[in-house]
């Protein structure tokens, strides 16, 4: 019977610790400097807080004409809506698509069922449709160098579209431990965070999911 020898167990341990430290130095997350699309090493395992549960979206943006959406009949079932905008059918679960028209306004469509029947016109629905720009002239900057700032739109409970390199994208945002606050500086919360609401989004890093998180240190309620 071999005996058990103290000197190759303690040896093989530090060798284990050895790996695996240097394996976990170069997990890291990277800070975001240059937009939403920057690139992130984050796993999704690290999100700590959404607005709420998400609404079921299709992060698969398509681009109209305010002259397609004005020959929208008003009572016309959203499955109809979706097939003369996108000349495709949705997937089966999904209750919000959204549009961007003549490459400058984001348009929302809400149903809670695919064969329910639109009670807005094409020019009503316009209407609706809101600037993807920062409303304001140029957009303030982040107090923090190393932290980035983009103008979004609110789309779902935890969810914003913004414009990135000229394309139009989704993001969830994570909210732990951000400041909330109106325009004018006044506090305000998660509540205030309403659909349609255009927001000053700052944050450090991007958790690399589909889609992308932004942790959030800030976020400013413009509208």
């Amino acid at each position: 019977m071999k005996k058990f020898n103290p000197t190759i167990s303690i040896m093989l341990f530090v060798f284990i610790c050895v790996i695996t430290g240097t394996a976990c130095s170069h997990m890291t997350v990277e800070s975001s400097p240059h937009g939403f699309e920057s690139q992130a090493t984050a796993s999704a395992s690290d999100d700590r807080s959404n607005i709420g549960p998400a609404i079921e979206i299709s992060y698969d943006i398509e681009y109209t004409t305010a002259e397609q959406v004005e020959t929208i009949s008003q009572g016309v079932a959203y499955r109809e809506i979706i097939d003369t905008l996108s000349g495709s059918s949705i997937e089966s679960g999904i209750y919000s698509k959204l549009y961007i028209v003549d490459s400058e306004k984001l348009l929302v469509l809400r149903f809670d069922d695919i064969d329910e029947k639109c009670n807005l016109s094409g020019e009503e629905l316009l209407s609706t449709a809101k600037l993807l720009s920062y409303p304001h002239g140029e957009l303030p900057g982040a107090s923090d160098p190393e932290h980035s700032v983009n103008y979004a739109i609110v789309v779902g409970e935890n969810t914003v579209c913004t414009v990135d390199n000229g394309r139009a994208v989704c993001y969830k945002i994570l909210l732990g431990d951000a400041d909330i606050v109106f325009q004018d500086g006044d506090r305000a919360d998660r509540d205030d965070i309403e659909f349609m609401s255009g927001v000053i989004v700052t944050y450090d890093y991007i958790l690399d999911s589909m889609p992308r998180q932004a942790h959030c240190t800030k976020v400013v309620i413009v509208d």
